[in-house]
């Protein structure tokens, strides 16, 4: 797995998370689905849940950019 080991590959597409979501980040697994997570300590994080992009999206009230939070 390569999360664990790398978790800023840029192959996992990894970024934080806006709006309703700061704090959180995801990456990528497959096209379509995200993890969500949160960093806890220098080299351990809390999984949160895996959603598809759009729910990522919809969850956050995130619009376009930042500037667009709902």
């Amino acid at each position: 797995m390569l999360f664990p080991k790398k978790p800023f590959n840029p192959r996992l597409k990894t970024h934080k998370l806006v709006c309703k979501l700061d704090g959180l980040w995801a990456f990528s697994v497959g096209y379509d689905y995200r993890i969500v997570f949160r960093f806890v300590g220098a080299e351990e994080v809390l999984l949160i849940d895996n959603r598809t992009h759009n729910e990522v999206s919809l969850v956050s009230g995130y619009k376009l950019n930042k500037d667009n939070c709902l």
